[in-house]
């Protein structure tokens, strides 16, 4: 039949927050809600400092900025 995903609205998209064409199909349209669950825990965080600070930290901002950009494009935000 279809994915039940589509069916229902919601577009699920998987791949690093890292990755700037991730988070480019994230934002290639309208979006309503986003959920933001990627993260590096604390202790791993720790340990791989480079990576905690890309994932925490620079990917976040980079989404933040993407969906800033998507506001100014749709005229609205997401929550």
């Amino acid at each position: 039949p279809g994915d039940p995903q589509a069916a229902n609205g919601i577009r699920w998209i998987s791949g690093s927050i890292v990755d700037p064409e991730v988070r480019r199909l994230a934002c290639a349209a309208s979006v309503d809600v986003v959920f933001h669950l990627a993260g590096v825990p604390g202790g791993a965080a720790e340990r791989d400092y480079d990576t905690g600070r890309d994932v925490n930290l620079l990917a976040t901002l980079g989404l933040l900025e993407d969906l800033r950009n998507l506001h100014i494009r749709h005229r609205r935000a997401p929550r």
